[in-house]
């Protein structure tokens, strides 16, 4: 017997395969991230340690940002979109 067909309209943006990227996720992703980088650079910060403290794994950091490089460009986007929400010219 089968079950009932699987849609492919949630998937991720890369080709519509597996869980839905969660903004929620991505969001703890980028703040463990950018505490560790606050506290320890962004050299030494590995995305196991960063995985480890946004509390998902390797695999689901990578879903969303394609290196280390990425999740850090996203850091800073995120900090700018803060400090122009705090002080709009």
């Amino acid at each position: 017997m089968h079950g009932p067909a699987k849609s492919n309209t949630t998937g991720s943006a890369a080709g519509g395969r597996g869980r839905p990227k969660a903004p929620a996720r991505r969001a703890a992703i980028v703040a463990a991230a950018r505490a560790l980088f606050l506290e320890h650079g962004l050299p030494p910060v590995s995305m196991d340690a960063i995985a480890q403290a946004a509390g998902v794994s390797k695999r689901t950091i990578y879903s969303h940002f394609a290196d280390k490089e990425a999740l850090f460009g996203a850091v800073i986007a995120a900090e700018a979109g803060d400090f122009r929400a705090a002080a709009p010219l």
